[in-house]
């Protein structure tokens, strides 16, 4: 029996499949990468409405430490 062009047919769309997967998938990596930066950026901005500015302190200061 011959199967040389079958083979080979097989062959050519198991190619073609594996292409699109491959395609697809890094085009799902891409989508999630810009969605994840976008999604971090909006907790910066939430986190950095409620955040205080820092206390500056000179050398000379008394301060008081708190014990953990």
């Amino acid at each position: 029996m011959n199967t040389g062009g079958l083979d080979k047919l097989k062959e050519m769309v198991e190619a073609e499949f594996q292409a699109k997967f491959e395609a697809q998938r890094e085009e799902l990596r891409k989508h999630a990468k810009q969605h994840f930066f976008k999604i971090q950026e909006e907790n910066r901005k939430m986190y950095n409405l409620r955040r205080r500015k820092p206390k500056l302190y000179r050398v000379g200061d008394l301060v008081a430490i708190k014990r953990t």
